[in-house]
């Protein structure tokens, strides 16, 4: 197997070392309610794929079967791409909504990893072979993906071995971030692991506004707790604490950051705290 090829399932093997889980979990699927294939003239799509960085300094021209084989897909809230264990033969570029991806347990913990936006490509892992998934994917909230089949882009890659070379930088990128969160989540205190998570959704969904900034997801005080491995009444009591000290304050049924430094501050304060506090 070339060593691209390999660099692309790489990074998921570092996980097993934080969480081993054997899915036995009979999670009923669900059904994708539209589909749709889209044209060459569709330009919009037609150029998200030509600015993906998995396909740079390939010819646009030589794109076209690989676009040409794409299906829009509208996921509802909940609905999974993929489960544990599953053999898939699909990559997937996110149009609208948000991917979650993550792991579950057998008896239905889970753990997320990231949360992909709009523009970005996941399910790479089916390109290296019929190895099953170690992760869940599902959609947070209505979203909807273009489809496209593995064999298309294998051909690419046969003929564009630069192909290879793209995936495997993205995947090193993917692989420090992954990297960042099991040190996180294994070394730091609760509340450092906390304000990590919301920088990190800051970054990716944050409004500026004046005064601070507003996360522009739906996020529980569970679902942080979900997120940075901690109780809920542990994360609720970290959140009145910021919101006292004027860092972080709820408004119009959103989290709004008021001292973005203070955040930084705390993830670069690494102290031999309990890990649970």
């Amino acid at each position: 197997m070339p060593v691209y090829k390999v660099a692309i399932i790489a990074r998921v093997d570092i996980l097993l070392f934080f969480l081993i889980l054997k899915s036995d979990c009979g999670f009923v699927r669900s059904v994708k309610i539209i589909e749709t294939r889209f044209m060459s003239s569709d330009n919009n799509i037609v150029n998200l794929v030509r600015k993906a960085p998995w396909f740079q300094d390939i010819p646009q021209e030589s794109l076209g079967p690989l676009i040409e084989s794409g299906r829009v897909r509208e996921y509802s809230a909940n609905e999974y791409f993929y489960y544990f264990g599953d053999v898939t033969k699909h990559v997937y570029c996110i149009l609208s909504g948000r991917v979650q991806v993550g792991i579950r347990s057998s008896i239905g913990q889970e753990f997320t990893i990231t949360e992909l936006k709009p523009g970005e490509w996941f399910g790479e892992a089916s390109l290296a072979g019929d190895l099953g998934r170690i992760l869940d994917a599902r959609a947070k909230g209505k979203t909807t993906v273009v489809v496209f089949p593995r064999a298309p882009m294998l051909a690419l890659g046969q003929q564009y071995p630069i192909l290879y070379r793209n995936l495997f930088l993205d995947e090193i990128n993917k692989a420090r971030g992954a990297y960042t969160l099991l040190g996180g989540m294994l070394f730091y205190p609760l509340r450092m692991r906390l304000a990590g998570r919301l920088l990190e959704f800051i970054a990716n969904h944050g409004e500026e506004a004046d005064g601070g900034i507003y996360l522009n997801v739906k996020l529980s005080q569970n679902d942080f707790a979900t997120l940075c491995m901690g109780s809920r009444q542990r994360v609720n009591k970290i959140f009145r604490e910021w919101q006292e000290a004027g860092i972080v304050d709820m408004r119009e049924g959103r989290y709004f950051v008021q001292n973005i430094e203070a955040l930084k501050v705390l993830l670069a304060d690494v102290e031999d705290d309990d890990p649970s506090e």
